[in-house]
């Protein structure tokens, strides 16, 4: 994985008492499972430990097949959606229990391949990876002294 390969990604984002919480790759660590259907666990943490993140789903209802882009055969039933998702989020700061929240309305998905059985990963940029992220770029800079890339530029940059 990293440099010239595929790296495997996750997110955390929690808004919490005027904070934004995040747990990405970049600077924490992240691991999740997943069952075939009814069953998520995600956790994050910070190489320093000073803040953790703990979400995990459970859903009884059978959720609603859905088409999804599939290899080699297009759109096709290869996902599972609900909204009816049992969601227990707890975040910790130094050891201490800062967010504890439940909700019987998550949205939940599995599906989409090669995802169709059980899985089980983790997240973690590998040091070049985080070297390059962490690089200051006036990307307005490089547009303007390569124009050849102006083709690039994202709208509204």
């Amino acid at each position: 994985p990293g440099i010239g390969g595929e790296e495997t990604v996750g997110l955390i984002a929690i808004h919490h008492n005027g904070r934004f919480l995040e747990f990405f790759p970049q600077d924490s660590k992240i691991e999740w499972e997943t069952g075939k259907w009814g069953s998520w666990k995600i956790n994050a943490y910070t190489p320093d430990k000073k803040l953790r993140a703990e979400i995990v789903a459970t859903c009884e209802s059978p959720g609603t097949l859905l088409r999804a882009p599939t290899d080699g055969k297009g759109l096709a039933p290869a996902c599972r959606d609900t909204f009816e998702g049992i969601v227990e989020m707890k975040v910790w700061e130094l050891d201490n229990l800062i967010l504890n929240a439940k909700s019987k309305d998550g949205g939940l998905e599995i599906g989409g391949g090669p995802w169709d059985e059980a899985w089980k990963d983790s997240a973690e940029f590998n040091n070049a990876i985080k070297a390059l992220l962490s690089v200051d770029v006036d990307l307005d800079d490089v547009f303007e002294q390569l124009p050849q890339l102006k083709l690039f530029k994202p709208r509204g940059l």
